[in-house]
């Protein structure tokens, strides 16, 4: 008779909270492309910083927001932490405030929700999602559900847009032509912006 002999079962390596990006739903999102870091095959610097593109495109609106928008507002970004609850802690790459909504400014995330959030595309690992639309959807509601009245995502990929209001059940894909209204007083439209400092050519490659 053979006696069976346990194999050691091999270990999961725990990941560093430096290489959580968010957490959202009290899910922790890890960085696109942590798993090389771990591995040793790049270093954390390598993945945290945005793409050109993504870099260009974030600068872009948000300029434009600071110079269009009233005093009234606040125009943060540099992936803006926003505290929502305990397990939900999200980064917003372009946050438009009330200014009297935001208080005293701290070391802390933001607690207070956003008025607008503009995000452009996606910096998180997708492992845990079947599609990056799920990721997109199910952090919009997250938002949207504490009170930001309106988040626009920017895909550069296919040059779509993505617009959910609080107060309007029917969210709207469209594209970069069409005008997106941040308030009354500025209509941001993407494609005129990239036209004006000539980054077409550089997005058709």
């Amino acid at each position: 008779m053979t006696s069976s002999v346990d194999m050691p079962q091999k270990r999961k390596r725990k990941v560093p909270d430096y290489l959580i990006y968010e957490t959202l739903n009290g899910k922790p999102l890890y960085y696109k492309g942590y798993k090389d870091v771990i591995r040793k095959k790049k270093k954390p610097e390598e993945i945290m910083g945005s793409s050109s593109l993504q870099a260009a495109i974030v600068s872009l609106i948000h300029v434009y927001l600071s110079v269009h928008l009233s005093d009234d507002y606040l125009v943060v970004t540099n992936e803006a932490g926003l505290h929502i609850d305990v397990g939900d802690n999200l980064a917003n790459d372009i946050a438009v405030y009330w200014q009297d909504d935001v208080g005293t400014l701290s070391d802390n995330y933001f607690s207070t929700s956003p008025h607008v959030v503009i995000e452009v595309d996606i910096k998180a690992d997708m492992a845990d999602y079947a599609t990056d639309e799920e990721y997109i959807i199910e952090k919009i509601q997250k938002m949207l559900d504490f009170g930001t009245q309106k988040v626009i995502w920017v895909l550069t990929k296919n040059q779509k847009i993505v617009v959910a209001e609080k107060l309007n059940p029917t969210w709207l894909i469209t594209n970069w032509q069409q005008d997106i209204v941040i308030d009354e007083n500025c209509i941001l439209n993407l494609n005129e912006l990239v036209k004006k400092k000539r980054l077409t050519a550089f997005l058709s490659k």
